[in-house]
């Protein structure tokens, strides 16, 4: 199982680790996260500037396993799944620092992260951490994640799913009670495909800047 992990809260963010640590119980993890915090941005994507990949973190054999992209979460996606890890399973976003419910959803980058995934064929699951009037419990957090991504991930793929809150007798344990859980449809698009046009050296020898020209495409098909 491989994994493309993304956030909207920045690459060096405390939730996106606590994803990370939860995701590997199950595979291998790519992080592509914006570079800088991109809260509230929605679905915005960069059109027509170049899209600066930075790689962080430790150099495998097949590449870094961290990318910080100067762009939206929404180009994190595009780039990761179409240009960086074409071989991706499934997409995590998160944890949100914060809550996203009801029409946060809208505005949500950690949200919209997942809806690119899911319009270009890929499944996702966003994830977002909030408790009132109290600071963010980050292992807590990945305990809660960690049952609830192994229930997830050994069922047959549907089409369309969210689910929002979570039961403790849906995950495993892991909370204290109180909460629901449910799923629903939502309706389906299709979006057309990237295609990268060059690629741009930056001053800095480790970084490059995409250049990108968007065309109509069939999405690619859906990744088991």
């Amino acid at each position: 199982m491989k994994f493309l992990i993304t956030n909207d809260d920045g690459i060096d963010a405390a939730g996106l680790n606590a994803l990370l640590e939860a995701a590997q119980n199950f595979g291998e993890a790519t992080i592509v996260a914006p570079a800088a915090p991109q809260s509230g941005v929605s679905h915005a994507v960069t059109w027509h500037e170049g899209v600066r990949i930075e790689p962080r973190g430790e150099k495998r054999q097949s590449g870094s396993d961290r990318f910080a992209i100067h762009g939206t979460p929404a180009d994190c996606i595009r780039l990761g799944l179409l240009h960086l890890v074409p071989d991706a399973n499934w997409v995590l976003s998160g944890i949100n620092h914060g809550a996203n419910l009801g029409a946060d959803v809208y505005y949500s980058g950690t949200v919209a992260a997942v809806r690119e995934a899911i319009l270009h064929g890929w499944p996702g699951i966003a994830f977002s951490h909030y408790r009132k009037g109290a600071d963010f419990d980050w292992p807590r957090a990945t305990r809660w994640i960690t049952p609830l991504l192994r229930e997830l991930l050994d069922r047959p793929i549907e089409a369309d799913v969210d689910s929002d809150n979570l039961a403790e007798d849906e995950v495993g344990g892991g909370g204290t009670g109180g909460e629901q859980c449910r799923f629903s449809q939502r309706d389906r698009i299709r979006l057309h495909r990237p295609r990268i046009k060059r690629e741009l050296p930056d001053r800095s020898p480790a970084a490059r800047i995409i250049r990108s020209s968007w065309r109509p495409s069939s999405a690619s098909a859906r990744r088991n």
